[in-house]
């Protein structure tokens, strides 16, 4: 119903200020008449001498415009103001977020939680094609459980990277938009995109991080390079927020060599 209430709150501005303007530019009968006129046509009499002074209609033009411009200020410009700084405090600096990642090999057996996330990197010109930037793709395994894969593919890096929410409440929808670049071996940038990583929650505390893992399946050289921002909705709440994100470790950089045949 926003729509219904800026209806109303623009009656004023549509109807009342251009009223005045126009009866106090033109008369009942011939232009240049004042306001005393029509107040006299609508059967107001013993008026005040300043409202009947030739000069009232001059004053009540600029306060008819004084009153549109503060009562504009008013209805649609604070608000506007008000709102855009909630959005702005919406990143909240009691929430902590903390992205760490480090060299790692892949995982040949499946965690406790039995699953393992990760984000595989592919481009190929030849093809004209790239992994499609859809989130991370997860393997559910038995915990414990052997994951073979590529046995005939060897990566030169493999980065596992945590993310962990040091703040006291848990954090629903974390969403962190990561950049990914493919190289030529020279360093020209022959693709680049943001790849959307969504968590779909992560309660407060190291042992609750979320694990992924990034490599790279081309033969180009990638870079992954972390966001200082992500999005999330508090447990409770329904309003997207934004918090800073903190990037230690191998963060800086994060280069991985074109996959290799074994």
């Amino acid at each position: 119903m926003r729509w219904l209430w800026n209806i109303l709150k623009a009656l004023p501005l549509g109807l009342g200020a251009p009223r005045v303007i126009g009866a106090a530019s033109i008369g009942p009968e011939e232009a240049a008449s004042n306001l005393s006129k029509w107040a006299h046509r609508l059967g107001l009499h013993n008026l005040p001498a300043w409202l009947s002074d030739k000069g009232a209609d001059r004053h009540a033009i600029l306060g008819a415009i004084v009153f549109a411009i503060v009562y504009s200020a008013l209805a649609f410009v604070v608000p506007k103001f008000i709102r855009d700084r909630r959005r702005a405090n919406l990143l909240t600096p009691d929430v902590n977020l903390v992205f760490e990642s480090r060299l790692a090999n892949l995982p040949d057996k499946a965690p406790p939680e039995g699953e393992v996330a990760t984000l595989p990197l592919y481009y190929s010109l030849d093809e004209g094609t790239a992994a499609q930037p859809i989130g991370l793709a997860v393997r559910h395994a038995r915990p414990g459980s052997d994951l073979d894969r590529f046995s005939d593919l060897k990566f030169p890096q493999v980065y596992r990277c945590e993310v962990t929410n040091y703040g006291n409440r848990p954090l629903l929808q974390v969403c962190m938009k990561i950049k990914v670049e493919y190289r030529e071996p020279q360093g020209e940038v022959v693709y680049s995109y943001q790849w959307p990583v969504l968590f779909p929650k992560i309660d407060p505390g190291k042992s609750n991080m979320a694990i992924f893992y990034v490599y790279n399946q081309s033969r180009y050289l990638a870079s992954v390079s972390p966001p200082n921002i992500a999005s999330y909705i508090a447990l409770g709440e329904d309003i997207p927020r934004k918090a800073s994100v903190s990037l230690i470790g191998m963060v800086a950089s994060m280069p991985l060599w074109p996959v290799e045949k074994r």
